[in-house]
């Protein structure tokens, strides 16, 4: 299901080709069954930014995420509502036929991380890592 970016990404950490310090610009991916023709995207954003703040909170470092910056910018409330107003105002979403019942809702929003903060996102499927760019001193990694 995260198939190869995360694959990828674990592939550069291994071989050492990045530094724990190295920036990734991610563009994360989240699905959602939604109610037909329901253009409602709130229930959908709630639950990818408990997600993302679930997973930035596990990170060994979180308060050095470059995105952490925009957060303080935007503060509203607790840590929780802004990543919450971060996704409602930077994310994509698109909406796709599923069945009778059902559309399949997508989320996408662009984060950067630092390297050694991705780890707990390739250990999960729920919020997928859909590309990512990362730069080393020396070379800049495309994964897609």
């Amino acid at each position: 299901m995260s198939g190869t970016v995360h694959t990828k990404i674990k592939e550069l950490i291994s071989k050492g080709a990045v530094g724990t310090l190295c920036v990734a610009n991610c563009t994360l991916k989240y699905t959602n069954f939604v109610p037909k023709c329901s253009l409602d995207k709130k229930e959908s954003i709630e639950k990818m930014s408990n997600i993302l703040y679930d997973l930035l909170m596990k990170a060994p470092h979180p308060t050095l995420n470059p995105v952490m910056e925009v957060f303080i910018k935007e503060k509203s409330g607790d840590l929780k509502e802004t990543v919450f107003s971060y996704v409602e105002k930077y994310s994509n979403s698109t909406t796709e036929d599923c069945d009778h019942l059902n559309d399949v809702m997508t989320v996408r929003l662009d984060v950067p991380l630092l390297m050694i903060n991705v780890l707990p996102f390739l250990e999960q499927e729920n919020l997928i890592i859909e590309k990512a760019s990362v730069q080393t001193p020396v070379f800049r990694y495309d994964l897609e």
